[in-house]
């Protein structure tokens, strides 16, 4: 299993699920990627992992750095190569065609440039796509074929579960409204980051209260607004968490999670409801009812219904702080599961 960089996101939190239930099922699983915090994830259960640093942009000449990969694949005499990321995928590509070793690419949504993708989508022996859409779009845009299996939860790792210690530690009362968002502090997902933030502060809610989990080269630029929102309160309603390990204690701290992709999927499962903003736009709060739509565009992150948007953001949090017992989470967190069920994608993943 191989990803650019191990640091809190959601690729390399689906990596470590699959890896996970793949090596319970006897498989022997080895990582590899720069090191980050999930690191010590997979190193926890027992998975090995490499701390190699993949170049940012492939270049044929870091000949260290494949020589160390090279040793990886002979010391563990690896059967198949599976990549997440470009620049990564790029690399063990060529690695893959030198030792004939089968190499499989999971496309978690069309985010990179075309002409990076024809690098490796074209040569792989299968591609994964973990949408419907993406599935489409990989046929519309690249006439290539792929096999649909989407990103899997496992229930016994993400439920509800009542802990205040979060609130407690940064003195939110029990009482407060408190809105969660967790992701990379750059590009798009900055940017709803930023917008969340400027409709908290246009809502002038005195029990409303924001978290952000999440590390970037804009995350000073977001401190920097936190720190003036905050100077408007006698207490600070708004904290930076930095990046964040495990998700849980937060999920089950908070009252609304603003999300996409991963980070909604395991919010939903601990039955928090979500308002599904990502990197194609806004689409709202999760309900019953759009529950087929939500999960065809990934919860925004491969389709969306309008742009983001501050007035949205503001209408759905006060519907949240209004209704939010009335969402029916239970439910929405049943159908989850049986889409998105660890157990069926891992036996698709081990058929393929």
């Amino acid at each position: 299993m191989v990803a650019d960089h191990l640091g809190a996101n959601g690729t390399v939190t689906y990596i470590f699920t699959i890896s996970k239930a793949l090596k319970q099922m006897g498989y022997t699983i080895i990582v590899i990627g720069r090191p980050g915090v999930l690191g010590d994830n997979f190193k926890q259960e027992n998975i090995p992992v490499y701390e190699v640093e993949i170049p940012n942009n492939f270049d044929k000449k870091s000949t260290e750095i494949q020589a160390k990969i090279e040793e990886i694949i002979h010391n563990h005499q690896i059967d198949l190569i599976h990549c997440h990321q470009v620049n990564s995928g790029i690399l063990l590509l060529h690695m893959a065609q030198k030792h004939n070793i089968p190499y499989v690419y999971t496309l978690h949504g069309l985010y990179n440039r075309k002409d990076e993708l024809l690098k490796i989508l074209p040569k792989c022996n299968q591609i994964i796509t973990v949408s419907q859409l993406v599935q489409e779009q990989l046929v519309q845009q690249y006439n290539l074929s792929s096999i649909f299996i989407p990103n899997g939860i496992d229930g016994d790792d993400y439920f509800y579960q009542s802990d205040i210690t979060v609130r407690k530690n940064l003195h939110i009362p029990e009482t407060g409204f408190v809105v969660f968002y967790a992701s990379r502090l750059e590009f798009d997902k900055a940017d709803i980051c930023m917008r969340l933030l400027k409709s908290i502060a246009e809502l002038r809610q005195p029990n409303l209260y924001a978290l952000v989990a999440g590390e970037g080269f804009r995350t000073k630029q977001i401190h920097n607004m936190i720190k003036a929102m905050n100077r408007k309160r006698a207490t600070p309603y708004v904290h930076l968490l930095g990046s964040q390990q495990d998700l849980r204690p937060f999920y089950y701290s908070v009252n609304a999670v603003v999300g996409t992709g991963r980070t909604a999927m395991e919010a939903i499962c601990c039955e928090v409801p979500v308002i599904a903003a990502g990197a194609k736009g806004y689409s709202g709060i999760v309900t019953k009812e759009n529950w087929e739509k939500m999960k065809y565009g990934h919860f925004a992150d491969h389709q969306a219904d309008q742009p983001i948007h501050q007035r949205n953001i503001k209408n759905d949090i006060l519907q949240l702080m209004t209704y939010e017992k009335n969402l029916g989470m239970k439910d929405i967190r049943q159908t989850l599961l049986k889409d998105f069920n660890i157990e069926k994608i891992t036996k698709d993943l081990t058929s393929l």
